[in-house]
């Protein structure tokens, strides 16, 4: 049979798709072997054969960045460690203790519903994040929130990764307070550890820069949620989920900048973030005990 060769490659992967775009559009061609690879030859008219040149290489051009390659994030300059803020709440848990029933820590700074909507006690949604129940609540949240917060770190810088953590720890504390009512008192670092999951799964989405990552991102940040966030005596639930929730949202953003190429902060504004984070902690912690 004779024809007119219209493409040629070595690659089986390439020749198969050429072959879809002809057989979709009805142009009678085969496969022959030459020099260099397989070609393809297009039987009967001229005209045929230069239309499935044009074809071909409209294919070609609209494929020719597919599939999409994840896009690199530039890591952030060097900043202190994440274990020696994270050292912080052990030190700090030394002087607190557990939750006893009896410290005038938990008192003070556990997030208790009543006082916080009808006190308007505001800070307790900061503090209820440096308390913890007991010795293995606290190591639990350090090794797996002090893991997930390097990540976050080594991508925005420690200041605005931290900055983004404890803010979302809040913000989750405060709508969990509101949507539980008076009655409820919780403590604990983990709703800022779910935080710091769902920032690092929406800024994963970001970086894959398609669905099949926006939705394996999720799909581990719920999975984490489910394995960690639903068991044991002392665990609130409604504080973890609020977490992961602000954070993935609070999580696209910081995505979306990074995405659009903008500055992250310099050395300087990321120290002054983490001083003011940490400062913010503190005067949380005066207010409580005035």
């Amino acid at each position: 049979m004779s024809g007119e060769v219209v493409a040629s490659t070595a690659k089986r992967r390439k020749l198969r798709e050429w072959r879809l775009v002809l057989n979709a559009l009805g142009i009678p061609h085969f496969v022959e072997a030459g020099e260099g690879g397989m070609r393809l030859i297009v039987v009967k008219e001229e005209a045929l054969a230069q239309r499935a040149r044009e074809e071909i290489a409209l294919f070609e051009e609209e494929n020719r960045d597919w599939p999409s390659r994840p896009q690199a994030v530039p890591e952030q300059e060097p900043h202190p460690p994440t274990w020696i803020i994270l050292a912080f709440f052990a030190l700090f848990y030394l002087q607190t203790g557990g939750w006893d029933g009896q410290s005038f820590w938990f008192d003070a700074g556990a997030a208790d519903a009543r006082r916080f909507l009808h006190d308007h006690q505001w800070w307790r949604a900061v503090t209820a994040l440096t308390l913890h129940a007991d010795v293995v609540h606290l190591a639990g949240n350090l090794l797996i929130g002090g893991t997930i917060i390097h990540f976050i770190a080594a991508i925005l810088g420690t200041g605005l990764a931290w900055t983004a953590v404890i803010f979302c720890g809040a913000m989750a504390n405060g709508v969990n307070m509101f949507f539980h009512g008076s009655g409820h008192v919780s403590v604990g670092f983990s709703t800022a550890v779910f935080a710091a999951v769902g920032i690092l799964a929406a800024m994963n989405c970001w970086r894959h820069g398609q669905w099949k990552g926006v939705l394996l991102s999720f799909g581990a940040g719920m999975s984490l949620l489910a394995i960690l966030g639903t068991s044991g005596e002392r665990v609130d639930l409604g504080a973890h989920l609020w977490g992961f929730v602000v954070g993935f949202l609070a999580g696209n953003g910081l995505g979306a900048w990074i995405r659009a190429r903008r500055p992250l902060p310099g050395y300087m504004t990321q120290a002054g973030l983490l001083a003011g984070c940490l400062g913010l902690v503190y005067l949380c912690w005066q207010r409580a005990l005035w």
